[in-house]
């Protein structure tokens, strides 16, 4: 797909965040926490926190979802991820909860939901997809002990960085509100000079080092949101990769393409460029998961072609203060799940008409 059918997914589908918001939550499914291999532990300090200074665990997180859960949220019952919450533990061996988000969802940046919040998180989430698809595959490599140590510090700088600007090159981790606390950069552990040229590399391309990478294979980045488990439980939330074409589905905010069904629980499948079809997908519902009948689709989070037919529960659950320790993380402040209030219907199907057009016109457009 060239381009700038692309971006104009990209874009619209950014346009639609404060509409669908509230449908943009999946069903949740369950993953064993397997613990942090390779492993090492990071200073920093951050000045919207307190005490302000950290010692934080880092490396490449495992998860499995058990034969039992019924649900992947489109994840491969094997993967591996990022935390997005420093200060949130896991315990390995803990079994914990997640919804599949968009990366462009404000809160994960701590913004607000206004306009300003949207530009913002679509902004950073560039960042967070170019470094995926720069160094995301190097991280897997076994032998490395290096490598996924850098990658998570150079991802909490791109995600916790407050100090913003329009450069290029906007993250150091030397510098501003978030930042690694060593002397000097010379006297800082490898990985951290390491995560430091990561972040030296990142221009906010995130077409030919994402889209258009042969490596990231039509993968899409998701953002995997920790909830309370029956038991209370809320772990970190993390990033990571899923194939949307192994189930269905449509990545719908962050603009990739995928294979959708054929039934009609969205938008339809074979009607409108991969937005698959039934509950699955970033946005049940509306951008849904594999194929299926009508209202069938994808499992939750639009990864299985199984549908779960247990919807989120709509009462807040208890939540445990998790443990002060950790392997991908760590820290004493527990997450509270925020509840998504549904949105009026007039606008959502208004806003939904509009990306229809708009996308036909950019087609269209394209073509002629």
């Amino acid at each position: 797909m060239p381009r700038s059918i692309v971006r104009w997914f990209s874009i619209a589908s950014a346009l639609l965040v404060s509409a669908v918001s509230a449908y943009g939550q999946n069903a949740s499914f369950n993953a064993l926490f397997q613990g942090a291999d390779p492993k090492g532990e990071f200073n920093f300090t951050w000045k919207e926190q307190e005490p302000g200074k950290f010692s934080r665990p880092v490396g490449r997180l495992g998860w499995e979802v058990p034969p039992s859960e019924f649900s992947t949220g489109g994840m491969d019952r094997s993967f591996s991820g990022y935390c997005s919450e420093p200060l949130v533990p896991v315990v390995a061996g803990n079994l914990y909860r997640y919804q599949i988000q968009s990366p462009e969802m404000p809160e994960i940046y701590g913004l607000k939901a206004d306009e300003t919040g949207v530009n913002l998180a679509r902004r950073r989430a560039t960042y967070v997809r170019e470094l995926f698809g720069r160094y995301y595959f190097s991280t897997l490599k076994s032998t490395d002990s290096v490598t996924p140590l850098a990658f998570q510090a150079a991802l909490w700088e791109v995600i916790h960085e407050s100090e913003f600007p329009e450069v290029a090159a906007p993250f150091n981790l030397f510098t501003g509100n978030f930042r690694a606390n060593y002397p000097s950069p010379a006297e800082s552990p490898a990985f951290v000079q390491q995560a430091q040229q990561y972040l030296a590399s990142l221009t906010g391309d995130d077409l030919s080092t994402f889209y258009d990478n042969t490596a990231v294979a039509g993968k899409e980045l998701v953002h995997m949101k920790g909830i309370a488990t029956d038991a209370g439980l809320v772990g970190q939330s993390q990033f990571g990769l899923r194939d949307p074409g192994a189930g269905g589905g449509a990545p719908g905010f962050n603009g990739a393409t995928a294979n959708g069904g054929n039934g009609f629980g969205g938008l339809g499948g074979s009607n409108f460029g991969g937005l698959g079809s039934g509950g699955g997908g970033i946005t049940p519902g509306i951008f849904g998961g594999g194929g299926g009948g009508i209202g069938g689709g994808g499992s939750s989070g639009g990864g299985s072609s199984n549908p779960n037919t247990t919807p989120p529960s709509t009462t807040p659950p208890t939540v445990i203060t998790p443990p002060t320790t950790g392997d991908g993380g760590g820290g004493s402040q527990p997450n509270t799940p925020n509840e998504p209030v549904p949105a009026p219907a007039g606008i959502l199907l208004g806003a939904i008409a509009f990306g229809v057009i708009a996308g036909r016109r950019a087609i269209l457009r394209h073509k002629s």
